[in-house]
């Protein structure tokens, strides 16, 4: 019975708090998916090729995602100096895998809308 209270008593003290993140998480993620659809048809219609357009995005998304987890963990009351500093390493080195591997990635002979025989089938 008095873990009900003890936990009772955290609700009471912290409940906003989380409920705020909560809703900063959810709205962030919703903003960003918005955010990048549009992004994608702005780069689609400068010319870039589908890969560039892709790679571009996607480091955008991930950019975006770590601002959105570390506005959600400040909100919960951690120091997020530390976090913050980790979210960072971890963004640029994600990013530098992917800007340095994807030239490298092997490109298929056709392009998206040929027809390609594979075997009998068409």
């Amino acid at each position: 019975m008095a873990e009900f209270k003890e936990l009772g008593e955290a609700i009471l003290l912290h409940g906003q708090d989380f409920l705020y993140a909560l809703l900063i998480l959810v709205i962030g993620l919703i903003v960003i998916k918005n955010l990048i659809k549009p992004l994608r048809v702005m780069l689609e219609k400068f010319g870039l090729r589908p890969q560039v357009v892709s790679t571009i995005s996607n480091i955008i998304y991930i950019i975006l995602l770590f601002v959105v987890v570390a506005a959600t963990l400040k909100q919960v009351g951690i120091n997020i100096l530390v976090i913050r500093r980790l979210l960072f390493g971890i963004g640029l080195a994600i990013i530098g895998i992917i800007s340095i591997f994807r030239p490298l990635l092997p490109t298929l002979p056709f392009k998206v809308g040929n027809t390609v025989k594979i075997g009998n089938l068409l």
